[in-house]
């Protein structure tokens, strides 16, 4: 399975480096993914990173329905990450990539929370401390500010990856590996170094789909 196909936002296009500051100041408005986004500029700026999204109507989105949103959007979209909702809307305190066989823990918003991923059973998500108060605060005073009420935005959804890349990484470090795996990767050297250390982290993260 490739990772791709779960993480479509890893690699960003240079041509998406699209400038949305002049309409910073427009009303949020709400993506069909149950974002709140702050302008329809944003919306088109992650589209071209290869999110799915479209225009919903103007205003924010209502939080609790975020992950009912996701999911049925990737349900749509066919992809092989489906996350799991309360009867609320919310996302389930453990989300897990069924065809992979692993399952970790989720903040409010969705996003993993590392070092919680686990395979073949489920994550104890009261050690991992926090999950449920990792929430966005408004600024002192009871002012909202713009990145107060923007919801999950680029910004986040990058976060997301990154961080879900990392309980690969860190899954794959604390596990033993086969001598044979050992002398392949020792061979890499011959190529240049960066080029060593990009098949490398892409190793990691494909490591745990093929296992």
């Amino acid at each position: 399975m490739a990772i791709d196909s779960l993480l479509p936002l890893m690699d960003s296009n240079p041509e998406c480096d699209i400038d949305c500051e002049s309409e910073a100041e427009e009303e949020p408005v709400c993506g069909n993914d149950g974002r709140t986004y702050d302008s329809r500029c944003e919306i088109d700026k992650a589209k071209c990173q290869g999110h799915p999204v479209e225009f919903k109507h103007n205003g924010k989105c209502v939080e609790k329905a975020r992950c009912e949103a996701q999911r049925t959007l990737m349900l749509e979209q066919g992809k092989q990450f489906v996350p799991e909702c309360e009867p609320d809307g919310s996302y389930s305190e453990v989300q897990c990539h069924r065809s992979a066989g692993y399952c970790w823990c989720v903040d409010e918003a969705g996003r993993p929370v590392r070092g919680s991923s686990i395979q073949n059973t489920r994550p104890n998500c009261a050690r991992h401390s926090g999950r449920r108060t990792n929430r966005r605060r408004s600024s002192r005073g009871g002012k909202k500010t713009k990145k107060d009420i923007s919801g999950c935005g680029t910004t986040d959804r990058a976060r997301f990856n990154e961080n879900l890349i990392d309980i690969f990484h860190s899954e794959y470090d604390r596990v033993p590996h086969s001598t044979e795996t050992t002398v392949q990767s020792s061979r890499s050297t011959d190529t240049p170094n960066e080029r060593h250390t990009h098949n490398l982290e892409k190793r990691k993260s494909q490591w745990k789909f093929d296992n």
